[in-house]
């Protein structure tokens, strides 16, 4: 038997507030996709060099594409705008509850990696312990994490994009007028590409808040537009950081661009405190996801409305999972390298692999309305992206 629910009609759609627009959503986006990582991507094209490195980020960027094509077709057919409760109508309860492991996995710990990053990036410049940084973090991202929707987080959202602009600049002015690196006399090997595609990869990663910005839109065909502006822009901004972090140190880039820079460099430091804050303002929309599948479970489904009453249990138990977060980051030594290990793993099966079987499990659906010939195509589709996702996941352990 099939893991599909057996329904005998097209479930009912899922109430949601309609108030987002392209540029909204768009921040939304880009504020959950973009951030440390781009320290990262210079790295990436030192290892594989300069043409085979932007080979592989156009790859990435379609597959990436596709995946936010494969959530859109599961959320039309569906009616729901979460990955919860995709996962919900569409897979058996295993299924569902390795999901919201995988879920609660990767958001927790990218919020454990948020704590450390922005205390690590301001401890320098404000006269306070990594402590105080850290309660600090949990106290002004608490207030934060309690609206309903990423519409409503714009401002904070669009402070990310500006932090992220900002340090693509600064590289990009630190390359200015340098010579180009000389050729590379190593071919590319397995384990540079094994390097590379996994940060590239998790360099794309918004898709477990895509669901909710296309269910926000109000014109919900704008979506294509969305994420074909994601997508073509965070590809362009990772291209000039790749080139300009290359061009900066002549080739060789360390895996962390900024501990190649003096400490005493006004720009670079600058861009130490923007990495800070923006740690801090992509906690809110990277948090959604994790109070979705905890009222879900707890609670139950709820109109917009009936969620306005659920802000006790909202607010405590978004304390809970912030105080464990906080707890995690002052306290774990070597947490960054097994965070990084769940997000090289589970962001990949969440971002490739999960949209790939949601489309596979709409094309099996008893209320699926699609012509032969369309289900074919979707199932085509459905392989490409889990076999893709499988593949990068392996890659990314097997190094």
């Amino acid at each position: 038997m099939r893991e599909a629910k057996p329904l005998l009609g097209k479930p009912e759609p899922e109430a949601i507030d309609q108030h987002a627009t392209v540029a909204t959503s768009y921040l939304g986006l880009m504020s959950t996709m973009a951030g440390a990582c781009i320290l990262a991507l210079p790295s990436t094209m030192s290892a594989t060099h300069v043409v085979p490195n932007v080979l592989l980020l156009a790859a990435v960027t379609a597959l990436s594409l596709l995946a936010c094509g494969c959530l859109v077709v599961a959320c039309n057919a569906t009616g729901v705008y979460s990955y919860e409760l995709l996962s919900k109508r569409l897979c058996g309860p295993v299924v569902v509850w390795v999901i919201r492991a995988m879920t609660m996995g990767l958001l927790f710990g990218a919020v454990v990696m948020y704590i450390v990053i922005s205390m690590d990036m301001l401890e320098p410049f404000v006269p306070l312990s990594r402590f105080e940084l850290g309660a600090l973090f949990t106290i002004v991202c608490l207030p934060l994490c309690l609206p309903d929707t990423i519409h409503a987080l714009r401002y904070t959202n669009f402070f990310v994009v500006l932090c992220v602009l900002y340090i693509v600049v600064v590289l990009t002015w630190h390359a200015a007028g340098m010579d180009w690196p000389a050729p590379p006399r190593t071919a590319v090997s397995y384990a540079a590409v094994a390097y590379a595609v996994p940060i590239q990869a998790l360099s794309f990663c918004c898709h477990l808040n895509v669901p909710r910005a296309y269910g926000e839109l109000v014109e919900r065909r704008q979506i294509v537009a969305v994420t074909t502006l994601i997508m073509g822009s965070g590809a362009a901004l990772y291209l000039v950081a790749s080139v300009a972090g290359y061009v900066c140190f002549q080739g060789a880039p360390p895996a962390d661009i900024l501990t190649g820079f003096a400490a005493d460099d006004s720009s670079i430091n600058g861009v130490r405190i923007a990495l800070g804050l923006c740690m801090m303002c992509k906690t809110p929309v990277t948090f959604q996801p994790i109070r979705e599948v905890i009222e879900l479970v707890c609670l139950g489904p709820a109109s917009p409305a009936q969620q306005r009453h659920r802000l006790p249990f909202r607010a405590l138990a978004t304390s809970i999972f912030l105080l464990a977060a906080f707890v995690l980051a002052v306290t774990a030594e070597d947490v960054g390298a097994v965070m990084s290990w769940i997000g090289g793993t589970t962001g990949i099966l969440l971002a490739f692999t999960v949209p790939g079987y949601f489309v596979w499990q709409v094309t099996h659906a008893d209320y699926s309305e699609m012509s032969p010939k369309e289900k074919t195509h979707y199932r085509a589709l459905a392989v490409v992206m889990m076999v893709t996702g499988v593949v990068l996941t392996a890659v990314s352990i097997f190094k």
